[in-house]
């Protein structure tokens, strides 16, 4: 047998002509195969990757979310286009292990947002205290009263408070809130420039769009107090605030007073009618 390009001597059964390299007829077969093995492999490696990302994801989900959503996403994209390899088997292994990464991760995400939630709001509940609707609270340091009615939150022993007149303090138009600390302050004088400088920078950096338009060094309910109120004219909203210096017998020395009201009505002169310290 001779080759038909050439015309050398071929051996029977070869697939190329030893002389010229040239294909020979019955050779198809075999360039078919060797054109579809790496198509085959290469969906044996995406399929293989699948089940890998699954495994790694479903397992690393425990520790990270991210880990369970990142690989998962990976695997069931591999794992879809191995879909029409040979190892059907495997990549519809990868699919499902990628798929149960997904789910394990999301699943896991969830359960950290939930309970974080959980924790800040039951961080908050203790730090305020139940609401409670009344128009009077006594605490440790001081007895207050009100003319109307609000949701008064107060936590049992302590002598930090909140009170406003709608559902939460956001969506109301008349709201107090007092919080209580101790200081090594004794001095009126050291603590009316120590005040000055905290309530301003607290205007400037916890009231965006509020600029100060009075402050005042006075008294209330008979102790050396500095006031600051600020107005925010866009949205008609006013605040006031007072740091007092009162020592108390559990050890607070330094009373934060704030009223925040619709229009220019914000001021402490009715909290202070009702005001007696302990």
């Amino acid at each position: 047998m001779e080759c038909s390009n050439c015309h050398q001597p071929i051996e029977t059964g070869a697939a190329f002509c030893g002389s010229c390299g040239r294909p020979l007829q019955h050779s198809a077969d075999t360039r078919t195969y060797a054109l579809a093995l790496p198509a085959r492999q290469k969906g044996e490696t995406q399929a293989l990757l699948a089940i890998l990302f699954g495994s790694f994801g479903l397992v690393g989900s425990v520790f990270m979310a991210l880990v369970g959503v990142g690989f998962g996403l990976a695997g069931l994209v591999l794992g879809t286009v191995a879909r029409g390899g040979a190892k059907r088997s495997w990549s519809t292994a990868g699919l499902i292990l990628s798929s149960l990464s997904l789910l394990a991760g999301m699943a896991v995400w969830n359960y950290a947002f939930n309970h974080e939630a959980s924790v800040k709001t039951a961080q908050a509940a203790a730090a305020n205290g139940p609401t409670v609707m009344a128009n009077n609270l006594s605490t440790p340091c001081y007895a207050l009263g009100f003319v109307d009615k609000f949701n008064i939150a107060n936590t049992r022993g302590s002598c930090d408070m909140r009170a406003f007149n709608g559902q939460t303090m956001a969506t109301s138009t008349d709201a107090y809130k007092v919080y209580a600390s101790q200081s090594s302050i004794s001095d009126p004088g050291s603590f009316t420039t120590a005040a000055q400088t905290a309530l301003e920078n607290d205007v400037k950096s916890n009231l965006p769009g509020f600029s100060i338009v009075s402050e005042q060094l006075g008294s209330f309910a008979g102790s050396p107090d500095y006031l600051v109120t600020a107005s925010n004219k866009s949205s008609g909203v006013t605040v006031t605030e007072a740091a007092v210096l009162h020592q108390t017998a559990g050890g607070d020395n330094i009373f934060i007073l704030v009223h925040a009201g619709n229009g220019a009505s914000a001021g402490l002169s009715n909290l202070e009618t009702q005001w007696q310290w302990k």
